[in-house]
């Protein structure tokens, strides 16, 4: 009987041992996923920071570009306004003198026909 127990409490200490095997490596298994996952975690921020910058650095260069391109469209009407009131002035100012010129031209004739008669 003293063999069986000891046969019994030596497999107990067998199975205990590879219990205890099994636990500490599951203990390791879980320790390095949470090292990889604040790793992991640590890393995706960092590129989701970086994704974040590389985001806004774009879209203010497009706003710039875009501020650039407003700025040239304005400055191509401000200059089209300003040759067309030129043009409007010139056109103006070339009617009165068309128009003085008529005057001039009837003032003249009724002076050759007045003197006439």
């Amino acid at each position: 009987k003293l063999d069986e127990r000891a046969n019994t409490i030596s497999s107990l200490e067998i199975y205990i041992k590879q219990y205890s095997d099994k636990q500490n490596a599951m203990a390791d298994s879980a320790a390095s996923l949470i090292e990889y996952d604040e790793t992991g975690i640590e890393k995706e921020l960092e590129l989701n920071f970086n994704k974040a910058q590389r985001l806004l650095k774009k879209t203010q260069n497009e706003r710039d570009t875009a501020t650039g391109d407003v700025a040239a469209h304005v400055a191509k009407c401000s200059a089209a306004l300003e040759s067309y009131q030129n043009g409007a002035k010139e056109a103006i100012s070339k009617a009165h003198q068309l128009e003085a010129d008529i005057r001039d031209i009837n003032r003249q004739i009724r002076d050759a026909l007045g003197n006439k008669h």
